[in-house]
């Protein structure tokens, strides 16, 4: 973590079908012990009740961004979140996945 030193980290969901996992995925995210990260949540195509997710955490946490792109698979969500991201260090979480509090 010294390596940090402050520098923004940003965390890239690519989100695809994942209903029920993605609201523990995005939690456990926002968890973090470090604080200056930003969180994008790619929406990579439909997705059932991701206004109600959208609302839920943008009410919650200024640091997490949504966004909604044509489905194009995994590498084009994160990508889109490559190059729309200010982080000096980038993270990708897959959106079934918890990230353990560090």
């Amino acid at each position: 973590m010294d390596k940090l030193k402050g520098a923004l980290v940003s965390v890239i969901i690519p989100v695809y079908k994942v209903e029920e996992y993605i609201y523990g995925c995005i939690e456990s995210v926002s968890k973090q012990t470090y604080k200056n990260i930003e969180i994008m949540v790619v929406i990579d195509g439909a997705t059932k009740n991701i206004d109600n997710l959208k609302e839920y955490f943008s009410s919650k946490d200024k640091r997490i961004r949504f966004v909604n792109i044509t489905h194009g698979g995994v590498s084009v969500a994160r990508n889109y979140g490559i190059t729309h991201t200010d982080g000096k260090y980038i993270v990708f979480v897959d959106s079934d996945d918890y990230v353990d509090e560090i």
